[in-house]
């Protein structure tokens, strides 16, 4: 979620976390949230790969909690 929304506020996270999740819920998908973000030309290259610690980490971290919470 960091990465894919060029490091962006909780709101952008929160936004690109939801399009996951709906992926994964659709017949169309993988059905798991990794196996969405790794196919094919869907997200930026290396989001599996990248290191990400500090305030970054923490605010993907919060964001991710609230996608799976239902926000």
């Amino acid at each position: 979620m960091y990465f894919e929304s060029n490091r962006s506020s909780r709101d952008g996270m929160i936004a690109i976390g939801s399009i996951v999740m709906n992926r994964v819920r659709s017949d169309d998908f993988p059905n798991t949230g990794r196996a969405v973000v790794r196919q094919k030309n869907q997200f930026a290259p290396g989001v599996m790969s990248r290191s990400l610690d500090g305030q970054g980490q923490a605010l993907a971290k919060v964001s991710a909690l609230a996608v799976l919470a239902g926000e």
